[in-house]
């Protein structure tokens, strides 16, 4: 065991075993490796002559959505604004409703006041004036005789003096109280 070439030479020889049984090991890899190769060689020639049209045609289709996007914006513009006028038409609509529903109730209330005017009795269009004039008189004597009590006395004792034309003796002077106890109240008249 002492003979170093020995050892060399088995060595060797070992090495030499080893590498031809790792290179027939290796020969279906790379036999494999060869085909993966090829393949991807193929792969790729196939993606050069089909991925520029693919992509032109992605391009495209890109362009398209953009100008999609665009017109439904331009669509989505014009619809609100439409929806905004025929808002803005309903209110007015609405508005003119109610001006045509207070004016048609005008209408017709003049339209009674006009009846009611044309139907009544002359007989209460005149006692409306006497009601309207004994109010002027009425309004003349208060304004009298606050402005001057002493001369409203007068007035009043000289009335109360002067003879009825309708009775032949004279009645005595009544006093101012009794004379507003006896005169008759007009009730005021309703429509």
């Amino acid at each position: 065991m002492a003979d170093p070439l020995l050892w060399l030479g088995l060595s060797i020889l070992l090495l030499a075993m080893s590498l031809t049984a790792m290179m027939l090991m290796a020969l279906p890899a790379l036999r494999e490796l060869a085909k993966a190769a090829r393949s991807a060689e193929r792969l790729f020639e196939t993606l050069n002559q089909e991925l520029p049209p693919t992509l032109e045609a992605l391009r495209l289709t890109g362009a398209e959505i953009a100008e999609l996007t665009d017109g439904m914006s331009d669509g989505i513009y014009r619809a609100n604004h439409m929806v905004k006028q025929v808002d803005q038409s309903l209110y007015q609509a609405h508005h003119q409703a109610k001006q045509a529903e207070h004016l048609t109730r005008s209408f017709w209330v003049g339209c009674k006041a006009a009846w009611k005017t044309f139907t009544r009795s002359p007989q209460r269009k005149r006692s409306r004036r006497q009601a309207a004039r004994q109010a002027q008189a009425r309004q003349k004597l208060t304004r009298d005789r606050y402005a001057h009590p002493s001369a409203t006395l007068q007035a009043k004792a000289a009335t109360r003096d002067r003879p009825n034309a309708d009775s032949t003796s004279t009645a005595p002077p009544a006093s101012p109280r009794s004379e507003a106890a006896e005169t008759p109240r007009q009730p005021p008249e309703s429509d």
